[in-house]
């Protein structure tokens, strides 16, 4: 009597720390995805095989479209896919929640999707229907045991088993393959326990501890890819080019000769050719260049061959002077960049080079009016934010201006460890820069959390900016209402004619009173002659400079159980008025910019030459306000009557500078921002 079918689960639900906490089932390996590679080995056993069942979460599902290229990959063969709600506490979670969806009865393999494995040996086995449980195994000799699942296995009999760590239990270590078969699936819904048990080796070990007949069988064939380094390897196996090295030879990899002797062994730079053939094994294409004599080929591959260096491909007969190496950008691979120059010093080798290339994808793009773009992006390790700004338009206002924002997070960085998101690096080449930065997932803009989330946030991070940020604050051999001279002609003067050219916005910059829900104000030309009197800048101008954020909105606070940290700051200068920042906390407190700027909805019920009635009005946050006024009258040591006349003056500049940028949305933002700019001002103005 033949054995029953035997139905093969791929969880492909979880994350992994090694791969960056991301989907891997659909990254490509060359002509095969992981998912096809894993499943390949099956095919022979088709006729043994009930169905293949995948499992996965239902945001993979939207994200990835699971089931339709499963289905395509999978067209001929019988399978089912399984979408869970949430994530569970673990692979044997997964297996379990699969097992009830698919209502799989009797002998299962359970086989993870990062490895391509000779799964023959597994299937002689499991014929002879001799075993409760089978583990494929793998020597350990040079692999990492922290990257492993560890048996003890005595006369095929498995005793003991542990997870990255070697086991109690009598017989030689091995490493447990993820292909693991078992008898009777019954066993892992009734055996789990939620809470306890989080792999399948847990299960296992529950099987070894009744008394089950648990087996090992060796596997001498497998490729893995669960992790960069192994992914990179089995890529170039598969001939998957990444990338091509050119490299000269004299002074880079063997000694500099002034007259070249073939009659003389090549003499290798230390390291160099190791460095070499690594590149080779990661998948490079080695093309070597030389200025030696073409007609000297056969003599000059002769001494490369007893060197032992390795390449594909020689150029001989080159100029010996510059080399210069012009690619285009690829639209496939947008956030590679394709030209790359190392420049060593002769004789040095290459032994300190590294070349660092990953297959970055772009996964989502952030909305937000921000002159860079913003990116979610998948590379063979991580998950991570990408910033970028293209240098073909305007320099100051896109790379200059993002390059200072990637120095200001810097400078938070030291400030405070964990005020900002983790710092990866920035790139900068002939077509763009870009910076990268830690994703963090599970926090929410402080814009979308609940009010009591918000509340302990502004109170925990306006702690942390007073205590390490705003502390240090000086006077830098300039006087406040210096600097408040300064800033209104280059931020607020300087955008008078671009308003004034909008028929629509002018009369709000040149009318002698201008009408606002029933409440008269001053047109914006005359509120800023009153701003000038002395009086009036002495007590609305700073009275030191520190480092500051620069766009401390809400928006740009991130929040977790607790944590909270900082994004896209926007410091134009090394220091500057830390009232800046107090301003943009008034934005999304009082003036609520974050309800608004992104609204479709109607913003006024009339809106006549002077005379304007909003249909939104903006309602404080009063509790958020009184922690933002305590917290501030602290940190500029004024009292609180004072941080509200402050606070509401520079949000009134912010919003007058913001109205520019408001037009390109809609002339009712732009118009919004400038009625409410001047509203605010006045009011500062009046308490002043």
């Amino acid at each position: 009597m033949s054995a029953a079918p035997v139905t093969v689960v791929f969880p492909i639900a979880g994350t992994s720390a090694r791969s960056g906490f991301k989907f891997r089932p659909f990254i490509e390996l060359g002509s095969e995805t992981f998912i096809e590679a894993a499943a390949r080995p099956f095919l022979k056993w088709a006729n043994t095989i009930d169905r293949l069942v995948f499992v996965c979460l239902d945001e993979h599902e939207v994200q990835h479209s699971v089931r339709a290229r499963i289905g395509e990959m999978f067209k001929d063969r019988k399978h089912d896919v399984v979408t869970l709600a949430k994530a569970t506490s673990g692979p044997l979670e997964t297996v379990v929640r699969a097992i009830e969806a698919a209502s799989i009865t009797g002998r299962v393999i359970v086989c993870d999707c990062d490895h391509s494995i000779d799964i023959d040996p597994l299937f002689r086995m499991i014929g002879d229907d001799v075993a409760d449980c089978v583990l494929p195994t793998w020597k350990l000799k040079g692999e990492d045991l922290r990257a492993w699942s560890v048996a003890a296995v005595s006369s095929q009999r498995v005793t003991g088993i542990a997870e990255k760590r070697l086991p109690h239990g009598n017989g030689d270590f091995h490493g447990v393959i993820g292909c693991i078969y078992l008898a009777d699936a019954s066993n892992v819904g009734k055996m789990f326990e939620l809470g306890s048990d989080s792999y399948v080796s847990d299960l296992v070990g529950k099987l070894i501890s009744r008394g089950d007949r648990v087996l090992a069988v060796p596997i001498e064939k497998a490729e893995f890819f669960g992790d960069p380094r192994k992914l990179r390897s089995t890529r170039a196996k598969h001939n998957v080019r990444i990338g091509s090295i050119f490299c000269d030879v004299d002074g880079v990899l063997v000694e500099h000769e002034d007259v070249p002797d073939f009659g003389k062994p090549l003499r290798a730079l230390p390291g160099s050719l190791e460095r070499l053939r690594e590149w080779m094994n990661q998948g490079y294409f080695i093309v070597l260049t030389t200025a030696r004599d073409a007609s000297k080929e056969d003599a000059m591959r002769a001494s490369l061959a007893a060197a032992d260096v390795p390449y594909h491909h020689l150029i001989m007969g080159l100029p010996s002077g510059p080399r210069f190496l012009i690619n285009d950008r690829k639209p496939s691979a947008l956030l590679v960049a394709q030209a790359q120059a190392f420049e060593v010093e002769r004789n040095q080798g290459i032994q300190h080079l590294t070349i660092n290339q990953t297959n970055a994808s772009v996964l989502r793009r952030f909305k937000g009016g921000s002159f860079a773009e913003t990116l979610l992006v998948e590379d063979d390790e991580k998950l991570f934010v990408r910033k970028r700004v293209s240098k073909r338009e305007n320099l100051t206002l896109g790379y200059t201006k993002l390059k200072n924002q990637y120095r200001t997070l810097e400078r938070f960085a030291r400030m405070s460890e964990g005020l900002v998101a983790g710092l990866y690096g920035e790139h900068d080449n002939t077509i763009e820069y870009s910076y990268d930065m830690e994703y963090l997932p599970n926090h929410r803009l402080l814009s979308e959390c609940e009010p009591a989330e918000r509340s302990v946030a502004l109170r925990s991070l306006l702690g942390v900016l007073g205590e390490r940020v705003y502390g240090g604050r000086s006077r830098m051999g300039r006087s406040g209402t210096e600097w408040l001279e300064t800033h209104l002609a280059n931020k607020i003067y300087a955008r008078l004619d671009a308003v004034l050219a909008n028929s629509r916005l002018a009369p709000l910059v040149t009318a002698r009173d201008i009408t606002i829900d029933g409440e008269t104000f001053p047109g914006l030309q005359a509120l800023l002659t009153r701003v000038a009197a002395p009086e009036v800048m002495a007590k609305l101008a700073p009275n030191a400079f520190c480092t500051v954020h620069g766009d401390l909105t809400f928006e740009n606070v991130l929040y977790a159980n607790g944590d909270v940290r900082l994004i896209d700051m926007d410091g134009a200068d090394f220091v500057d008025a830390p009232e800046l920042d107090l301003g943009k906390l008034f934005q999304s407190i009082v003036a609520r910019y974050e309800d608004w700027a992104h609204s479709d909805h109607p913003l006024f019920e009339t809106a006549q030459q002077c005379d304007f009635v909003c249909s939104y009005k903006a309602k404080p946050h009063d509790d958020l306000l009184e922690i933002c006024v305590q917290e501030w009258a602290r940190i500029l040591e004024i009292s609180e009557d004072h941080v509200r006349m402050k606070g509401q003056f520079f949000m009134g500049l912010h919003l007058l500078r913001m109205v520019p940028f408001r037009l390109k949305v809609s002339e009712e933002q732009a118009l919004y921002a400038l009625a409410n700019g001047v509203r605010s001002i006045s009011r500062a103005i009046a308490a002043a």
